[in-house]
């Protein structure tokens, strides 16, 4: 991969930062005034081999909580929080099984946003970010990422609207310009095509088509680009150096919401086009190496109130 692209870990890449306010943002009525989000998901990566020898399997636990606040008609502002943890399982005695290259990722991201809404179909979004991606006994210091996205959206009708921007980041030895693309099309009352704004294998990010049986049941189907990339300690083999691992997740998902503010999801799915990459403390590559199509679950519960 190029650079253009015990525990507690946060990550929220800058991507899914940018979508989950966008999702939340523009699905939301404008009179609701103060909206809290509280989401604790669960991801698996199950045991894959890499082409060059070793396998992995990869446990991700995050949790999430956002406030949105309506200044007023035209002016909303929210902040949000995050920390997840993963652990990476290296096995084997060749590639990057006899490499084990880390263990334990600790991440913790900030989020602030303002949306701007000039009439009844513009909006526009501005969201900084800073994030700190490090392993255990790494240099806090040199584990920081930080950037912002500008987004604008425009409500075709009340069952289409389009949006467009992009974000530059910036840590971790590299800076990046990420385009964006949000969609929410209601191509019927029951069928709808939308970045999906719920917690899931992707965060809210990529893009899913779902189906609404009833007002408790929901079920889809989605894809996402997935990337972590993270500081290490100064004890294994590329002292300071940095990990990324990545991958294109597809999705089946069946959501069950019980109450008006209770939502449990389950998804069961396979990882495509997976990479993993170690650099040096400079961000010079060492070694990569890709795993193949990787078997996952995942399961995440929502509380707004």
């Amino acid at each position: 991969m190029n650079h253009s692209n015990k525990k507690l870990v946060v990550m929220l890449s800058s991507m899914i930062v940018f979508l989950s306010w966008g999702a939340q943002v523009w699905s939301r009525p404008i009179d609701q005034g103060t909206a809290v989000d509280l989401r604790g998901t669960v991801f698996s990566i199950f045991d894959t081999d890499f082409d060059d020898g070793g396998s992995i399997r990869m446990d991700q636990y995050e949790i999430e909580a956002g406030l949105d606040y309506q200044l007023s008609k035209q002016l909303e502002t929210g902040i949000g929080v995050s920390y997840t943890m993963q652990e990476y399982d290296f096995s084997g005695t060749s590639g990057f099984g006899g490499l084990n290259p880390w263990e334990d990722i600790h991440t913790f991201a900030v989020t602030a946003s303002l949306t701007y809404s000039p009439d009844q179909n513009w909006s526009i979004l501005f969201s900084p970010f800073v994030e700190s991606s490090a392993e255990s006994g790494a240099d806090d210091s040199e584990s920081y990422s930080y950037g912002g996205f500008i987004f604008a959206s425009y409500a075709y009708s009340r069952d289409l609207v389009l949006g467009f921007g992009g974000g530059l980041t910036s840590g971790l030895e590299e800076t990046t310009f990420i385009p964006a693309l949000f969609v929410r099309w209601q191509i019927s009352d029951k069928l709808l095509l939308a970045n999906p704004k719920d917690a899931g294998p992707s965060g809210p990010a990529g893009l899913e088509l779902s189906y609404a049986l009833s007002p408790q049941w929901n079920f889809g189907v989605g894809a996402a680009y997935k990337s972590y990339r993270f500081r290490l300690d100064d004890e294994g083999v590329a002292p300071d150096g940095i990990g990324e691992f990545s991958g294109v997740p597809a999705w089946l998902r069946v959501s069950w919401q019980p109450t008006d503010f209770t939502t449990l999801a389950l998804y069961g799915g396979y990882t495509f086009a997976g990479e993993i990459e170690l650099e040096d403390r400079n961000g010079d590559d060492i070694v990569d190496d890709e795993y193949d199509p990787a078997p996952f679950a995942s399961v995440s519960l929502e509380i707004t109130f």
